[in-house]
């Protein structure tokens, strides 16, 4: 891409028809002529362009998918790379499910530095505690709060926040008792990346009044459940 990548955050992004604009600002691209509208402006500026956007939290935006396959149909050299809770569902949609990053078991402790989520919690902390290291006495906890957390990114950066406050096996017992440990004040993160509570919250808002209702019920299983599991409930 030799004109660039491009991060375009809409998690403050409240209407669709603020996307252009959005987009606009990540590029550092003015938007002047008042006789087009930001989308025709923000084509038309990007049609000469060999680049890369990443659109970073469009579930709340869907109604833009139309005004993002506009952009690609006008513009071949724009590559978009767009995170989402929810499928867009185009046919242009090359789809790859994210999930928690590989977490050691529990006769891995010898392994646990070659597993990312223990990685990036031990970075975390290690910013926060500069004594803080894995070693063979504190693996094992480390290792149990990854499992708890399913290797979640968020999760993970969250219960390093309070390595200061808690040692790792407090900790870990902590989050077993309750996940509302994960949260923290740092005034970086939007509001929904605050708490784990707060990101299924964000999600539950993004349902509508018949999916919140089967999710309640389906919420009697514990590790996944199968199309007739979920239609005897």
């Amino acid at each position: 891409y030799p004109d660039g990548a491009f991060f375009v955050p809409l998690a403050a992004v409240d209407r669709v028809e603020n996307i252009p604009t959005a987009i606009a600002d990540a590029l550092n691209f003015a938007l002047r002529d008042n006789t087009k509208s930001p989308q025709q402006q923000l084509i038309r500026y990007l049609r000469s362009k060999n680049i890369l956007l990443i659109i970073d939290n469009l579930e709340h935006l869907m109604d833009g998918v139309e005004l993002l396959l506009d952009m690609l149909s006008h513009c071949s050299g724009v590559m978009l790379l767009v995170t989402s809770r929810e499928q867009l569902n185009v046919q242009a949609e090359d789809l790859f499910g994210l999930r928690g990053l590989p977490v050691p078991d529990a006769d891995q402790t010898t392994q646990a530095d070659q597993f990312a989520a223990v990685r990036l919690f031990c970075d975390r902390a290690h910013r926060l505690l500069k004594t803080f290291k894995l070693m063979t006495s504190n693996s094992s906890d480390v290792m149990t709060i990854c499992r708890l957390v399913e290797g979640l990114p968020l999760a993970l950066e969250l219960a390093a926040s309070w390595i200061r406050h808690y040692d790792v096996g407090q900790l870990a017992r902590s989050i077993a008792k309750n996940i509302d440990l994960l949260q923290t004040t740092m005034r970086d993160l939007p509001p929904q990346h605050r708490s784990i509570r707060a990101v299924f919250d964000y999600s539950w808002r993004l349902l509508s009044p018949t999916e919140q209702a089967v999710l309640a019920k389906l919420s009697v299983f514990r590790g996944g459940f199968t199309d007739a599991e979920a239609a005897s409930v």
